[in-house]
């Protein structure tokens, strides 16, 4: 029985759902507001955008400390947020990795290995972005397309 390369299918809409780096809450109770703009950070996980940091979409979900509703609550490696990425919007497929690749790099086919995916030049025509890396050539690598 195959299996589908299908991770995440956001075609209609559909937030990604996301880790969350580290924060401080905000003087409202917030770590995460929905509509701020975050960037990638690792696998699978975002931050608020800095100046130096590439916008990578916009939360729209939010994390707060819990004290309002009675809950208090400290951020932590399991907290997640949902975010609308800028670009590369149908969804999140499994493919081959032809090398090491890292999370937010553009990738292309690999025209010298069928079926796989390598870091995208500047002639190349991109087909998505790592979501989640691999550490060697034929490793999974899950790519935001």
């Amino acid at each position: 029985m195959a299996l589908s390369p299908v991770v995440y299918e956001l075609t209609r809409g559909e937030a990604l759902p996301a880790l969350v780096d580290t924060a401080t809450a905000d003087s409202d109770g917030y770590y995460y507001r929905s509509g701020d703009v975050v960037s990638l950070t690792g696998n699978m996980k975002v931050g608020l955008v800095t100046t130096s940091s590439v916008p990578f979409g916009i939360l729209t979900s939010s994390l707060d400390n819990g004290i309002a509703r009675g809950v208090p609550h400290t951020i932590d490696a399991r907290d997640t947020v949902s975010v609308q990425p800028f670009i590369f919007t149908k969804g999140v497929m499994k493919f081959t990795a032809a090398a090491q690749l890292t999370f937010g790099t553009k990738v292309t086919r690999d025209s010298s290995t069928a079926g796989r995916v390598k870091t995208a030049g500047e002639s190349d025509t991109v087909i998505g972005i790592v979501w989640v890396g691999a550490t060697q050539a034929g490793q999974t690598v899950d790519v935001l397309i």
